[in-house]
Protein backbone atom coordinates (compact mmCIF):
# COMPACT_ATOMS: atom_id res chain seq x y z
CA UNK A 1 0.00 0.00 0.00
CA UNK A 2 1.49 3.11 -0.64
CA UNK A 3 1.21 6.55 1.01
CA UNK A 4 2.15 9.99 -0.04
CA UNK A 5 2.99 12.84 2.07
CA UNK A 6 4.25 16.10 1.28
CA UNK A 7 4.43 18.30 4.49
CA UNK A 8 7.42 19.94 6.83
CA UNK A 9 7.22 18.02 9.37
CA UNK A 10 6.33 14.39 9.97
CA UNK A 11 3.62 12.97 12.52
CA UNK A 12 3.50 9.63 13.31
CA UNK A 13 0.88 7.95 15.63
CA UNK A 14 1.65 6.42 19.07
CA UNK A 15 -1.25 5.57 21.13
CA UNK A 16 -4.85 6.97 21.67
CA UNK A 17 -6.79 7.35 25.02
CA UNK A 18 -9.98 4.82 24.76
CA UNK A 19 -13.17 6.20 23.23
CA UNK A 20 -15.82 5.53 21.32
CA UNK A 21 -14.29 7.55 18.24
CA UNK A 22 -14.26 5.33 14.90
CA UNK A 23 -13.99 5.80 11.67
CA UNK A 24 -16.83 3.96 9.63
CA UNK A 25 -16.57 1.96 6.39
CA UNK A 26 -19.49 0.62 4.92
CA UNK A 27 -21.35 -0.27 1.52
CA UNK A 28 -21.31 3.70 1.09
CA UNK A 29 -17.53 3.56 1.04
CA UNK A 30 -17.58 0.29 -1.52
CA UNK A 31 -17.37 -2.72 0.86
CA UNK A 32 -19.42 -4.74 -0.70
CA UNK A 33 -21.87 -5.74 2.26
CA UNK A 34 -21.76 -4.57 6.16
CA UNK A 35 -20.96 -7.86 7.24
CA UNK A 36 -17.17 -7.55 7.76
CA UNK A 37 -16.40 -11.41 9.05
CA UNK A 38 -12.58 -11.30 8.58
CA UNK A 39 -9.69 -9.08 7.84
CA UNK A 40 -6.00 -9.47 6.77
CA UNK A 41 -2.81 -8.01 6.07
CA UNK A 42 -0.68 -8.62 3.68
CA UNK A 43 3.45 -8.31 3.46
CA UNK A 44 3.18 -4.83 1.07
CA UNK A 45 0.34 -3.29 3.51
CA UNK A 46 -3.13 -4.31 1.46
CA UNK A 47 -6.33 -4.87 4.23
CA UNK A 48 -8.26 -7.77 3.09
CA UNK A 49 -11.83 -7.54 4.09
CA UNK A 50 -13.67 -10.92 3.82
CA UNK A 51 -17.97 -10.66 3.83
CA UNK A 52 -20.70 -12.39 2.94
CA UNK A 53 -20.60 -11.20 -0.45
CA UNK A 54 -16.97 -11.64 -1.34
CA UNK A 55 -13.41 -10.32 -0.84
CA UNK A 56 -12.39 -6.76 -1.34
CA UNK A 57 -8.91 -5.38 -1.07
CA UNK A 58 -8.50 -2.14 0.63
CA UNK A 59 -5.60 0.16 -0.16
CA UNK A 60 -6.55 2.99 2.17
CA UNK A 61 -9.11 4.89 -0.49
CA UNK A 62 -10.77 2.24 -2.39
CA UNK A 63 -11.97 -1.48 -1.96
CA UNK A 64 -12.00 -3.57 -5.15
CA UNK A 65 -13.81 -6.68 -5.14
CA UNK A 66 -12.01 -9.89 -6.19
CA UNK A 67 -13.78 -12.00 -9.08
CA UNK A 68 -14.37 -15.60 -9.42
CA UNK A 69 -11.09 -16.42 -13.04
CA UNK A 70 -13.85 -20.12 -13.94
CA UNK A 71 -16.84 -18.23 -15.69
CA UNK A 72 -18.80 -21.64 -14.97
CA UNK A 73 -18.78 -21.49 -11.30
CA UNK A 74 -20.93 -19.20 -8.85
CA UNK A 75 -18.85 -16.45 -6.81
CA UNK A 76 -17.88 -17.72 -3.27
CA UNK A 77 -19.73 -16.21 -0.22
CA UNK A 78 -19.27 -16.32 3.29
CA UNK A 79 -15.24 -15.48 3.26
CA UNK A 80 -13.47 -16.25 6.75
CA UNK A 81 -9.65 -16.46 6.50
CA UNK A 82 -6.83 -15.47 4.73
CA UNK A 83 -2.91 -16.77 4.45
CA UNK A 84 0.00 -15.20 2.06
CA UNK A 85 2.90 -17.97 1.85
CA UNK A 86 5.26 -18.28 -0.23
CA UNK A 87 3.02 -20.82 -2.13
CA UNK A 88 0.85 -17.65 -2.98
CA UNK A 89 -2.11 -16.55 -1.07
CA UNK A 90 -5.22 -18.66 -0.18
CA UNK A 91 -8.40 -17.66 1.29
CA UNK A 92 -11.59 -19.79 2.89
CA UNK A 93 -15.28 -19.14 2.08
CA UNK A 94 -18.12 -21.22 2.19
CA UNK A 95 -17.65 -23.03 -0.63
CA UNK A 96 -14.08 -24.08 -0.23
CA UNK A 97 -10.56 -23.32 -0.01
CA UNK A 98 -9.32 -20.57 -3.02
CA UNK A 99 -6.29 -19.39 -4.28
CA UNK A 100 -6.05 -15.79 -4.71
CA UNK A 101 -4.15 -13.71 -7.18
CA UNK A 102 -2.96 -10.38 -6.70
CA UNK A 103 -1.83 -9.49 -9.79
CA UNK A 104 -5.38 -9.95 -11.07
CA UNK A 105 -7.45 -9.77 -8.19
CA UNK A 106 -8.75 -13.16 -8.43
CA UNK A 107 -9.89 -16.34 -7.19
CA UNK A 108 -9.71 -19.90 -8.23
CA UNK A 109 -10.53 -23.01 -6.11
CA UNK A 110 -8.50 -24.84 -5.07
CA UNK A 111 -10.52 -27.19 -2.57
CA UNK A 112 -14.45 -27.97 -2.33
CA UNK A 113 -15.07 -28.74 1.04
CA UNK A 114 -18.28 -26.97 2.84
CA UNK A 115 -17.18 -24.54 5.36
CA UNK A 116 -19.25 -23.44 8.24
CA UNK A 117 -18.65 -20.38 10.18
CA UNK A 118 -14.81 -19.98 11.29
CA UNK A 119 -12.10 -20.95 9.50
CA UNK A 120 -8.22 -20.28 9.76
CA UNK A 121 -4.58 -20.71 8.09
CA UNK A 122 -1.44 -20.75 10.20
CA UNK A 123 1.95 -21.75 8.93
CA UNK A 124 3.91 -23.99 10.83
CA UNK A 125 7.49 -26.07 10.27
CA UNK A 126 7.05 -25.16 6.73
CA UNK A 127 3.81 -26.18 6.15
CA UNK A 128 0.67 -24.50 5.19
CA UNK A 129 -2.45 -25.70 7.57
CA UNK A 130 -6.40 -24.81 6.87
CA UNK A 131 -8.81 -24.94 9.88
CA UNK A 132 -12.15 -25.12 9.55
CA UNK A 133 -15.47 -26.87 10.24
CA UNK A 134 -14.13 -29.95 8.41
CA UNK A 135 -10.92 -30.76 9.83
CA UNK A 136 -7.15 -29.94 9.41
CA UNK A 137 -6.36 -29.57 6.26
CA UNK A 138 -2.34 -29.35 4.93
CA UNK A 139 -1.39 -27.64 1.54
CA UNK A 140 0.41 -30.38 -0.32
CA UNK A 141 2.68 -27.99 -2.94
CA UNK A 142 4.06 -30.70 -5.17
CA UNK A 143 0.85 -31.72 -6.09
CA UNK A 144 -1.25 -28.50 -5.65
CA UNK A 145 -3.80 -29.71 -3.44
CA UNK A 146 -5.23 -30.07 -0.10
CA UNK A 147 -4.90 -33.25 2.20
CA UNK A 148 -7.14 -34.11 4.96
CA UNK A 149 -5.14 -34.40 8.37
CA UNK A 150 -7.50 -35.45 11.12
CA UNK A 151 -5.18 -37.60 12.20
CA UNK A 152 -3.44 -34.83 14.01
CA UNK A 153 -6.45 -33.95 16.14
CA UNK A 154 -7.26 -37.97 17.51
CA UNK A 155 -9.56 -38.56 14.82
CA UNK A 156 -12.64 -36.78 16.45
CA UNK A 157 -15.27 -36.84 15.03
CA UNK A 158 -17.28 -33.50 13.74
CA UNK A 159 -14.21 -31.32 14.90
CA UNK A 160 -14.36 -27.67 13.53
CA UNK A 161 -11.40 -25.99 14.04
CA UNK A 162 -11.76 -22.68 14.93
CA UNK A 163 -8.11 -20.94 15.50
CA UNK A 164 -4.82 -21.47 15.42
CA UNK A 165 -1.65 -19.87 16.94
CA UNK A 166 2.15 -20.63 16.48
CA UNK A 167 4.20 -19.80 19.85
CA UNK A 168 7.37 -17.77 20.47
CA UNK A 169 8.68 -21.43 21.24
CA UNK A 170 7.87 -22.68 18.20
CA UNK A 171 4.49 -24.40 19.08
CA UNK A 172 1.53 -24.56 17.04
CA UNK A 173 -1.84 -24.00 19.09
CA UNK A 174 -5.34 -25.42 17.91
CA UNK A 175 -8.58 -24.17 19.47
CA UNK A 176 -11.43 -26.13 18.43
CA UNK A 177 -14.70 -27.31 19.42
CA UNK A 178 -13.97 -30.02 21.46
CA UNK A 179 -10.83 -28.54 23.11
CA UNK A 180 -7.20 -27.67 23.16
CA UNK A 181 -4.46 -29.72 21.25
CA UNK A 182 -0.76 -28.31 21.35
CA UNK A 183 1.78 -29.80 18.91
CA UNK A 184 5.78 -29.97 18.77
CA UNK A 185 7.78 -29.82 15.30
CA UNK A 186 6.88 -32.82 13.13
CA UNK A 187 3.31 -32.10 14.38
CA UNK A 188 4.23 -34.37 17.50
CA UNK A 189 1.44 -33.90 19.89
CA UNK A 190 1.58 -33.34 23.35
CA UNK A 191 -1.30 -33.88 25.88
CA UNK A 192 -4.44 -32.17 24.51
CA UNK A 193 -6.70 -31.22 26.38
CA UNK A 194 -9.99 -32.60 25.03
CA UNK A 195 -14.00 -32.33 26.86
CA UNK A 196 -17.24 -31.00 26.25
CA UNK A 197 -17.41 -28.44 28.95
CA UNK A 198 -18.37 -25.21 26.41
CA UNK A 199 -17.39 -22.40 28.77
CA UNK A 200 -13.58 -24.75 28.25
CA UNK A 201 -13.71 -26.79 25.52
CA UNK A 202 -15.54 -24.82 22.87
CA UNK A 203 -12.65 -22.57 21.74
CA UNK A 204 -12.70 -19.71 19.47
CA UNK A 205 -9.79 -17.59 20.22
CA UNK A 206 -6.09 -17.74 21.27
CA UNK A 207 -4.19 -15.26 21.81
CA UNK A 208 -0.58 -14.94 23.02
CA UNK A 209 1.11 -11.82 24.94
CA UNK A 210 3.71 -10.10 25.19
CA UNK A 211 4.67 -12.59 29.11
CA UNK A 212 4.53 -15.69 26.90
CA UNK A 213 0.76 -16.77 28.10
CA UNK A 214 -2.20 -17.35 26.04
CA UNK A 215 -5.67 -15.82 26.30
CA UNK A 216 -8.61 -18.36 25.16
CA UNK A 217 -12.18 -17.27 24.64
CA UNK A 218 -15.47 -19.36 24.23
CA UNK A 219 -18.35 -18.33 23.36
CA UNK A 220 -19.37 -17.65 27.19
CA UNK A 221 -16.03 -17.47 28.91
CA UNK A 222 -12.48 -15.76 28.64
CA UNK A 223 -9.65 -17.20 30.85
CA UNK A 224 -5.74 -16.99 30.67
CA UNK A 225 -3.14 -19.81 31.35
CA UNK A 226 0.79 -18.76 31.55
CA UNK A 227 3.82 -20.24 29.83
CA UNK A 228 2.92 -23.95 31.39
CA UNK A 229 -0.16 -23.65 30.44
CA UNK A 230 -1.80 -23.38 33.65
CA UNK A 231 -4.81 -21.70 33.87
CA UNK A 232 -4.35 -18.61 36.45
CA UNK A 233 -7.43 -16.31 35.84
CA UNK A 234 -11.13 -17.08 34.45
CA UNK A 235 -13.62 -14.19 33.68
CA UNK A 236 -16.68 -16.73 33.24
CA UNK A 237 -19.04 -14.44 35.07
CA UNK A 238 -18.40 -11.66 33.08
CA UNK A 239 -19.29 -13.05 30.22
CA UNK A 240 -21.96 -15.94 31.10
CA UNK A 241 -24.92 -14.29 29.64
CA UNK A 242 -23.05 -12.68 26.88
CA UNK A 243 -21.96 -14.07 23.32
CA UNK A 244 -18.36 -14.15 22.29
CA UNK A 245 -17.19 -14.39 18.61
CA UNK A 246 -13.60 -12.82 18.68
CA UNK A 247 -10.70 -11.84 20.52
CA UNK A 248 -7.28 -9.54 20.23
CA UNK A 249 -4.45 -7.85 21.86
CA UNK A 250 -3.96 -4.24 21.52
CA UNK A 251 -0.59 -3.07 21.25
CA UNK A 252 -0.29 -2.50 25.37
CA UNK A 253 -2.04 -6.19 25.84
CA UNK A 254 -5.32 -5.33 26.63
CA UNK A 255 -7.63 -7.84 26.12
CA UNK A 256 -10.14 -6.75 23.23
CA UNK A 257 -13.38 -9.27 23.16
CA UNK A 258 -15.88 -8.71 20.90
CA UNK A 259 -19.24 -10.73 20.42
CA UNK A 260 -23.24 -10.44 20.03
CA UNK A 261 -22.22 -7.11 23.30
CA UNK A 262 -19.70 -4.96 21.19
CA UNK A 263 -16.47 -4.70 22.55
CA UNK A 264 -15.24 -5.01 26.02
CA UNK A 265 -11.71 -4.04 26.80
CA UNK A 266 -9.49 -5.56 29.86
CA UNK A 267 -6.58 -4.46 31.22
CA UNK A 268 -4.70 -7.34 32.94
CA UNK A 269 -2.84 -4.89 35.31
CA UNK A 270 -5.52 -3.31 36.46
CA UNK A 271 -8.20 -5.85 36.31
CA UNK A 272 -10.50 -2.77 35.07
CA UNK A 273 -12.98 -3.05 32.25
CA UNK A 274 -13.84 -0.71 29.54
CA UNK A 275 -17.70 -1.54 27.61
CA UNK A 276 -17.76 -0.09 23.96
CA UNK A 277 -21.12 -0.48 22.63
CA UNK A 278 -23.65 1.26 20.05
CA UNK A 279 -23.05 4.76 20.19
CA UNK A 280 -23.78 6.97 16.85
CA UNK A 281 -23.40 10.47 18.84
CA UNK A 282 -21.19 12.74 16.33
CA UNK A 283 -21.16 9.48 13.74
CA UNK A 284 -17.44 8.66 15.78
CA UNK A 285 -19.36 5.41 18.47
CA UNK A 286 -19.05 1.90 17.41
CA UNK A 287 -22.14 1.18 15.12
CA UNK A 288 -23.06 -2.20 16.14
CA UNK A 289 -22.90 -4.25 18.57
CA UNK A 290 -22.51 -7.59 17.04
CA UNK A 291 -18.94 -7.76 16.70
CA UNK A 292 -17.31 -10.81 14.53
CA UNK A 293 -13.78 -9.66 14.19
CA UNK A 294 -11.35 -8.15 15.51
CA UNK A 295 -7.78 -7.28 14.01
CA UNK A 296 -4.53 -5.20 14.91
CA UNK A 297 -2.80 -4.35 11.79
CA UNK A 298 1.37 -3.25 11.88
CA UNK A 299 0.39 0.39 12.86
CA UNK A 300 -1.72 -0.51 16.04
CA UNK A 301 -4.90 0.59 14.37
CA UNK A 302 -8.00 -1.99 15.66
CA UNK A 303 -9.98 -3.12 13.09
CA UNK A 304 -13.44 -4.07 13.88
CA UNK A 305 -16.03 -6.44 12.21
CA UNK A 306 -19.95 -6.13 12.48
CA UNK A 307 -22.85 -7.84 11.08
CA UNK A 308 -24.84 -4.92 10.12
CA UNK A 309 -22.03 -1.88 10.49
CA UNK A 310 -19.63 -3.14 8.26
CA UNK A 311 -16.03 -1.66 10.08
CA UNK A 312 -15.47 0.35 12.54
CA UNK A 313 -11.69 1.78 12.31
CA UNK A 314 -9.96 2.79 16.01
CA UNK A 315 -7.16 5.00 15.15
CA UNK A 316 -4.71 7.03 17.18
CA UNK A 317 -4.72 9.97 14.96
CA UNK A 318 -7.95 11.13 16.75
CA UNK A 319 -5.69 11.87 19.42
CA UNK A 320 -2.29 12.15 19.38
CA UNK A 321 0.75 12.41 17.19
CA UNK A 322 4.63 12.83 17.70
CA UNK A 323 6.66 14.80 16.05
CA UNK A 324 9.46 14.00 14.17
CA UNK A 325 11.92 17.40 13.27
CA UNK A 326 14.66 17.75 10.83
CA UNK A 327 18.50 18.44 12.58
CA UNK A 328 21.65 17.01 13.68
CA UNK A 329 20.43 14.24 16.01
CA UNK A 330 20.30 10.88 15.71
CA UNK A 331 16.29 10.76 15.89
CA UNK A 332 16.09 13.78 13.15
CA UNK A 333 14.97 13.88 10.25
CA UNK A 334 17.70 14.64 7.03
CA UNK A 335 15.25 17.46 5.60
CA UNK A 336 11.60 18.88 6.16
CA UNK A 337 10.09 17.73 2.71
CA UNK A 338 8.82 14.17 3.00
CA UNK A 339 7.58 13.12 -0.26
CA UNK A 340 6.50 9.94 0.36
CA UNK A 341 6.63 6.95 3.19
CA UNK A 342 6.52 3.29 2.34
CA UNK A 343 6.37 0.51 5.66
CA UNK A 344 8.47 -2.79 5.64
CA UNK A 345 7.05 -5.43 7.93
CA UNK A 346 8.32 -4.58 10.86
CA UNK A 347 6.10 -1.48 10.92
CA UNK A 348 9.26 0.83 10.31
CA UNK A 349 9.05 3.59 7.86
CA UNK A 350 11.33 4.59 4.39
CA UNK A 351 11.21 8.09 3.94
CA UNK A 352 11.65 9.97 0.71
CA UNK A 353 13.02 13.66 1.32
CA UNK A 354 12.97 15.89 -1.43
CA UNK A 355 16.07 18.00 0.49
CA UNK A 356 17.30 15.25 2.21
CA UNK A 357 18.03 11.99 0.78
CA UNK A 358 16.18 8.72 2.24
CA UNK A 359 15.40 7.99 5.75
CA UNK A 360 14.62 4.83 7.75
CA UNK A 361 12.64 5.58 10.99
CA UNK A 362 12.88 2.70 13.55
CA UNK A 363 9.37 3.37 15.27
CA UNK A 364 10.22 1.16 18.12
CA UNK A 365 13.36 3.08 18.89
CA UNK A 366 12.96 6.42 17.37
CA UNK A 367 16.35 6.59 15.00
CA UNK A 368 16.53 7.74 12.12
CA UNK A 369 19.43 6.30 9.82
CA UNK A 370 20.22 8.45 6.39
CA UNK A 371 21.11 7.63 2.68
CA UNK A 372 22.21 9.84 0.21
CA UNK A 373 22.91 12.64 3.00
CA UNK A 374 26.65 14.02 2.85
CA UNK A 375 25.68 17.33 4.50
CA UNK A 376 23.13 20.36 4.07
CA UNK A 377 23.18 21.01 0.27
CA UNK A 378 24.53 17.49 -0.57
CA UNK A 379 22.27 14.87 -0.99
CA UNK A 380 20.59 13.28 -3.39
CA UNK A 381 16.82 14.22 -4.08
CA UNK A 382 14.46 11.33 -3.66
CA UNK A 383 10.48 11.96 -4.73
CA UNK A 384 9.61 8.38 -4.83
CA UNK A 385 9.41 4.95 -3.38
CA UNK A 386 8.37 1.03 -4.09
CA UNK A 387 9.37 -1.58 -1.77
CA UNK A 388 9.09 -5.06 -2.60
CA UNK A 389 10.03 -7.22 0.11
CA UNK A 390 13.89 -7.46 -0.18
CA UNK A 391 14.07 -4.69 -2.94
CA UNK A 392 13.87 -0.68 -2.78
CA UNK A 393 13.11 1.09 -5.73
CA UNK A 394 14.14 5.06 -5.29
CA UNK A 395 13.06 7.50 -8.02
CA UNK A 396 15.26 10.92 -7.80
CA UNK A 397 15.97 13.99 -9.77
CA UNK A 398 19.61 13.02 -9.21
CA UNK A 399 20.07 9.25 -10.36
CA UNK A 400 17.03 8.72 -11.90
CA UNK A 401 15.52 4.83 -10.93
CA UNK A 402 17.57 2.79 -8.88
CA UNK A 403 16.83 -0.66 -7.23
CA UNK A 404 18.52 -1.45 -3.86
CA UNK A 405 18.77 -4.62 -2.31
CA UNK A 406 17.51 -4.28 1.74
CA UNK A 407 19.54 -5.98 4.12
CA UNK A 408 19.64 -5.69 8.70
CA UNK A 409 22.81 -6.47 10.39
CA UNK A 410 21.47 -5.99 14.14
CA UNK A 411 18.28 -3.98 12.88
CA UNK A 412 20.14 -1.71 10.80
CA UNK A 413 19.40 -1.50 7.61
CA UNK A 414 21.85 -1.27 4.62
CA UNK A 415 21.44 -0.99 1.15
CA UNK A 416 23.30 -2.26 -2.04
CA UNK A 417 22.69 -1.09 -5.68
CA UNK A 418 22.14 -3.95 -8.35
CA UNK A 419 20.32 -2.03 -11.10
CA UNK A 420 19.80 1.76 -12.22
CA UNK A 421 17.67 2.79 -15.08
CA UNK A 422 16.86 6.05 -16.90
CA UNK A 423 20.28 8.00 -15.20
CA UNK A 424 19.19 11.00 -17.02
CA UNK A 425 15.72 11.80 -16.34
CA UNK A 426 14.00 13.42 -13.25
CA UNK A 427 11.81 11.13 -11.93
CA UNK A 428 8.75 12.18 -9.97
CA UNK A 429 6.97 9.37 -8.99
CA UNK A 430 7.18 5.61 -9.36
CA UNK A 431 4.23 3.02 -9.35
CA UNK A 432 3.71 -0.55 -10.00
CA UNK A 433 0.37 -2.61 -10.25
CA UNK A 434 1.98 -5.77 -10.84
CA UNK A 435 5.69 -6.40 -10.04
CA UNK A 436 6.34 -6.77 -13.58
CA UNK A 437 6.05 -3.33 -14.55
CA UNK A 438 7.43 0.34 -13.23
CA UNK A 439 5.83 3.12 -14.56
CA UNK A 440 7.97 6.14 -14.17
CA UNK A 441 6.59 10.03 -14.04
CA UNK A 442 9.22 12.71 -15.38
CA UNK A 443 9.83 15.73 -16.17
CA UNK A 444 8.60 14.89 -20.20
CA UNK A 445 6.48 12.07 -19.80
CA UNK A 446 5.73 8.65 -18.58
CA UNK A 447 8.34 5.61 -19.21
CA UNK A 448 7.83 2.06 -18.46
CA UNK A 449 10.22 -0.49 -16.98
CA UNK A 450 9.57 -4.01 -18.16
CA UNK A 451 11.00 -5.24 -15.26
CA UNK A 452 11.93 -9.67 -16.36
CA UNK A 453 13.73 -7.69 -19.70
CA UNK A 454 15.15 -4.83 -18.65
CA UNK A 455 13.55 -3.00 -21.46
CA UNK A 456 12.26 0.61 -21.00
CA UNK A 457 9.75 2.41 -23.72
CA UNK A 458 8.26 5.80 -23.74
CA UNK A 459 4.23 5.56 -23.06
CA UNK A 460 3.57 7.03 -26.16
CA UNK A 461 -0.03 8.90 -25.85
CA UNK A 462 -0.08 11.79 -27.19
CA UNK A 463 -1.53 13.85 -23.81
CA UNK A 464 1.68 12.69 -21.53
CA UNK A 465 4.39 13.58 -24.47
CA UNK A 466 6.77 16.26 -23.00
CA UNK A 467 4.55 16.92 -20.30
CA UNK A 468 5.73 17.24 -16.02
CA UNK A 469 4.12 13.65 -14.40
CA UNK A 470 4.40 14.62 -10.91
CA UNK A 471 2.05 12.44 -9.33
CA UNK A 472 1.48 9.07 -10.67
CA UNK A 473 -0.63 5.67 -9.05
CA UNK A 474 -1.60 2.51 -10.13
CA UNK A 475 -5.17 0.96 -9.54
CA UNK A 476 -5.64 -2.15 -8.70
CA UNK A 477 -7.28 -3.87 -11.86
CA UNK A 478 -4.08 -5.08 -14.49
CA UNK A 479 -3.78 -2.37 -17.05
CA UNK A 480 -5.37 1.31 -15.08
CA UNK A 481 -3.07 3.97 -13.51
CA UNK A 482 -3.70 7.62 -12.72
CA UNK A 483 -1.79 10.47 -13.54
CA UNK A 484 -0.94 14.11 -12.59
Amino acid sequence: MRIILSCFVLLITLSCSYGQRFLHLTSNDGLPDNHARFFYQDATGYIYVGTRSGLSRYDGYNFLLASIEDPISSSPKEFSAMIESDEGFFTVASSGIYRYSRYNNSLLLSKKIQVLDEACFIKFDNEIYCGNSAGLFVYEGSSDRWINCNQYISGIDHIHVRTMVVTADNELLLGTNKGFFRYGVNMELFEPDIGNDPAIHDINGIVQDDQGGYWFSTFTNLYYKNAEYEKIREYNTLFADKHIRCLELDQENRVWVGGEFGIFILDPKTESTTELYRDISLNQGLNDNAVYSIFRDRANNMWVGTYFGGINLWNGTFDKFTTYFPGNRSNNLSGKVVREMQEDTSGNLWLALEDGGLNYLNLKTGSVKRFFFQKENEYKNVHSLILDKDRLWVGSFNNGLECFKVSFINEEPHLVRIASYLEDKMIFAISTNSYEKIFAGTADGIYILELPTGEISAYNEEIFQNRMVYTLKCLSTRNSWQAH
